[in-house]
């Protein structure tokens, strides 16, 4: 906990460095438009990445292809977005480092590989989860295992009864 506040006073520290030695070389107003700008960019990189993301997931929803790599693309700039919020230059540095498509690329194989996604390639929040940092999902303790269902998918829609007669709805395969 101690730590995690430590970097968050560094990092307060060098993003008011970063605004100061900016003003400096540019102009007060130049660097108030610069962080402006950055905070206005990144409010709408934040927006349209959630609808993107899910645009992208969800067709890239076909037989045998996995709908991780659209999201992670999407959790990166969404990230990016929120560095561009944060007021500074060394933040906005980073973020615009992370929307070089051959660095975006890379963190988002390897987020989706390594990273917090390892629970959805698995199939679930079961074995492969979150781990056990995240309110104790994941593991392999039988405590965690959790219910389990299978399903064969033959299911049949019901019939829907409208003003006493029955209507029955017929599905091809």
């Amino acid at each position: 906990m101690r730590l995690g506040l430590i970097w968050l006073l560094v990092l307060l520290v060098i993003e008011i460095w970063s605004i100061v030695k900016m003003s400096d070389f540019v102009g007060g107003w130049a660097t108030l438009i610069l962080l402006l700008a950055g905070f206005i960019f990144g409010l709408k990189l934040m927006r349209s990445q959630g609808i993107n993301a899910m645009m992208k997931t969800a067709q890239g929803v076909q037989p045998g292809e996995s709908p991780l790599a659209p999201l992670a693309t999407g959790i990166v700039k969404a990230f990016a977005g929120i560095l561009l919020i944060i007021p500074g230059f060394v933040s906005d540095f980073f973020a615009l480092l992370i929307l070089l498509p051959f660095v975006r690329n890379s963190f988002a194989r390897h987020l989706a590989k390594k990273g917090q996604f390892q629970g959805f390639a698995t199939g679930g929040f079961g074995a492969g989860g979150f781990g056990k940092g995240f309110g104790g999902f994941g593991g392999s303790n039988a405590a965690n295992e959790g219910n389990v269902y299978e399903h064969d998918g033959s299911a049949k829609p019901a019939e829907k009864v409208i003003e006493g007669q029955v209507i029955e709805h017929k599905f091809d395969k």
